[in-house]
């Protein structure tokens, strides 16, 4: 009976790492946690669901700290990666996809300007004269990027790869206008000086890529600084993700015919050395022949 049971689990669990492996796995979970959300805020007890998302989260660094509430981590932080995976794909495309015709990738970002525009126009036409909600056009002009895509993982396999991308492209280009729309007009406490900052921190990973610099680490920190720097600015933090997503290396660092080379050079010159030190070389320098963006 035991063994039976012990089996039964391990084929779940095998299963269950499964559906988590596929793409469809992440748009389930955000189907469920949006109707989770849907239902708990419109329950009697829809004032925890507010209270939650108002817990204070605090990093400490010694005698220094930085605290967010739990909904600003989301929309600050977590939508920051999702803005720097997205904008990897598309860098991708751009350079060796379908994004690389000029045409094609007009077609999605004429798009989602009408995807702005509409919707501002049709608030404005419903809230027009009123001094109350007149203001609030805007609004309505950013996609819910992070639900468009999610849900359209659901049915990836169902739609062409072109499609999945045209929709990507439309819903992220829809998103940065919606963003810099509602920055330029309702943003309060603008700092110039956090602004500056973070510009001059993406000149300064621009230039170190240009350089060949390529230790990761100081890459790592650089982006987070300038996510604190474009939060402390006043404008929305995910833009950054946005802007290194873009500089990040598309080109491979080590060419794959180099490797080849090299690993014949070098296994006649280390031979001597640990056979584990010199995997971990090969390791390291096999990964270098995909680019970074891959």
């Amino acid at each position: 009976m035991s063994f039976t049971r012990s089996t039964h689990l391990s084929r779940i669990s095998h299963q269950a790492r499964a559906f988590l492996q596929t793409e469809a796995s992440s748009g389930a979970a955000l189907g469920i946690a949006a109707l989770g959300a849907l239902i708990w805020a419109n329950s009697p007890w829809w004032r925890t669901y507010d209270s939650f998302w108002m817990t204070p989260l605090t990093i400490v660094f010694g005698q220094h700290s930085f605290s967010l509430v739990a909904r600003d981590w989301v929309n600050e932080a977590l939508m920051t990666v999702f803005f720097f995976v997205a904008g990897l794909e598309i860098k991708r495309e751009i350079i060796s996809g379908e994004l690389r015709d000029p045409r094609r990738a007009a077609l999605p970002i004429v798009a989602a300007l009408g995807g702005m525009i509409v919707p501002a126009a049709i608030y404005f036409a419903l809230n027009a004269g009123d001094p109350a909600t007149a203001h609030g056009w805007a609004v309505p002009m950013a996609t819910d990027v992070g639900m468009s895509i999610g849900f359209l993982a659901l049915v990836s396999k169902r739609v062409p790869s072109s499609l999945r991308l045209f929709l990507l492209t439309l819903a992220v280009a829809d998103d940065i206008g919606g963003i810099v729309v509602i920055a330029a007009l309702y943003a309060r406490g603008f700092n110039a000086w956090s602004f500056l900052l973070a510009v001059a921190l993406v000149v300064l990973t621009f230039v170190l890529r240009k350089v060949g610099i390529k230790w990761f680490p100081i890459y790592l920190a650089l982006g987070i600084a300038t996510w604190y720097a474009a939060y402390r600015s006043g404008i929305h933090a995910t833009m950054a993700g946005v802007a290194i997503a873009f500089l990040t290396p598309s080109v491979a660092l080590f060419a794959w015919s180099e490797f080849g080379k090299a690993h014949k050079k070098e296994h006649a010159l280390d031979a001597g050395q640990s056979n584990v030190r010199y995997l971990r070389q090969k390791v390291r320098q096999a990964k270098s022949t995909v680019s970074v963006v891959e």
